[in-house]
């Protein structure tokens, strides 16, 4: 039998659409291999919210050819989205398609095995009126699933490139989502993480996000409910207080701040203050105080002084955040800051990417070592290496190093922390 293999990159949602395509080329009688160098098919799924995603991508296709250089190789995702003409003209690409084409994968099998010698297919985002979605039976390869509940974006962001290969907000039905999430829990998931774009945007009738929540909430056999990026303007008192109070819902929140200066909130088009991002922190830890609190930043946006650089690290610094994912300044094609004056020289974003990077560190330490002792629920994740460590994870997102046994695998055990260095965190099972 023809076996596949599929390469994925970027966020959760583009996690979610490969285990989408692994689910229909099962069902078309195809075998999953375990390495890309001796598939007959391989798919790779690309991001493109920097360049450096798409350098990436584009080595992989290459690299591919490379060492199975008789294989069919398939390029999607959002790059394929953004600029499918430069991506067939890879000679070794045998079929370029957006992300809506992800959900149609068989017949562009098909057309490849009746003859055709490149196919590209491409649709425009911005037209789309559905959420596309497949029934997933399984998350291949992870503990834990993503379930996807939204897709697309219409916020401002001058930066981001997102809504232009995602396509506008649209939500999927809460009888799907409940459907969805009911059918994983009987596959024996013990945690599962809500995604999509831009999951703060999830409606249905007049219904917001914290009634989906609710809903969920009702699904007594699912312990843990984790929730992707929420945008600052979207984490309303509600959601705080259903969190805080839930069985269900970890503690862990992640809010982009892109950036702690409001002249350069205000170039990138984010719609807050420094001042509110930071009582919205400050709301957070108040009423979860365990919670895990993560933050995106972009260092060196184009007119970003050191003084605004400043007024970041030290919001940082002096916020409950407890970790950051650092972003150096990327320009996209077709997005109002890639046109911007005052481009940042590179040294000063390396620099600035650098100590944030640092910040991060320290802060995350010093979160981390408060629960040094603690006995903290942690789900059993994967296997570290081969010298009979367990990775676990805690509910508040603490990733931790346990000596176990693997058919402790995707359980919920007690660990206590038992010792937290600079880039590690390690406990024992409680019994």
């Amino acid at each position: 039998m023809k076996k596949f293999y599929i390469i994925t990159f970027g966020c959760k949602l583009n996690q979610y659409d490969s285990a989408a395509m692994e689910e229909q080329l099962l069902a078309s009688s195809l075998v999953k291999g375990n390495d890309y160098r001796d598939a007959d098919i391989v798919v790779i799924n690309t991001c493109t919210v920097t360049a450096k995603a798409d350098s990436e991508a584009r080595r992989w296709i290459r690299r591919v050819k490379r060492d199975n250089p008789g294989c069919r190789l398939l390029v999607t995702g959002c790059y394929a989205q953004r600029d499918p003409a430069l991506l067939a003209k890879i000679p070794s690409v045998d079929a370029v398609f957006s992300n809506k084409e992800k959900f149609k994968l068989y017949s562009i099998l098909s057309e490849l095995n009746s003859g055709r010698k490149r196919i590209v297919r491409w649709s425009d985002p911005l037209k789309e009126e559905a959420t596309h979605f497949y029934p997933l039976k399984r998350f291949s390869g992870y503990t834990r699933a993503f379930v996807k509940i939204q897709e697309g974006c219409d916020a401002k962001c001058t930066y981001c490139i997102v809504p232009r290969v995602r396509g506008r907000p649209r939500s999927l039905p809460s009888r799907i989502i409940l459907k969805q999430i009911e059918l994983l829990v009987d596959q024996g998931y013990k945690e599962l993480v809500l995604t999509g774009v831009h999951i703060g945007r999830w409606c249905e009738e007049g219904k917001r996000l914290v009634h989906l929540l609710q809903m969920i909430e009702q699904i007594k056999r699912l312990p843990r409910l984790r929730l992707s990026s929420l945008e600052p303007k979207e984490v309303s008192p509600e959601l705080i207080e259903l969190a805080a109070s839930s069985r269900q819902i970890v503690p862990h929140f992640h809010i982009p701040l892109q950036s702690g200066s409001d002249r350069i909130l205000k170039l990138m088009g984010r719609p807050y203050t420094a001042a509110y991002y930071r009582r919205l922190l400050e709301n957070i830890r108040k009423s979860v105080p365990r919670a895990s609190i993560g933050a995106d930043v972009i260092a060196g946006f184009p007119g970003e002084r050191e003084e605004d650089f400043q007024q970041s690290y030290e919001l940082i610094a002096s916020s409950p955040l407890t970790y950051l994912h650092v972003f150096p300044f990327s320009p996209r094609p077709g997005t109002a800051a890639a046109d911007e004056k005052g481009i940042c020289p590179h040294r000063e974003v390396h620099q600035r990417t650098k100590l944030l990077r640092e910040l991060s560190r320290n802060k995350n330490y010093q979160f981390r070592l408060q629960f040094r002792g603690e006995i903290l629920p942690c789900l059993i994740i994967g296997q570290k290496g081969t010298g009979g460590l367990l990775s676990a994870l805690s509910d508040n997102y603490l990733k931790l190093e346990v000596e176990g046994e693997r058919q402790l695998m995707n359980k919920i055990v007690k660990v206590r922390v038992t010792e937290v260095a600079d880039n590690s965190t390690r406990g024992r099972f409680v019994p």
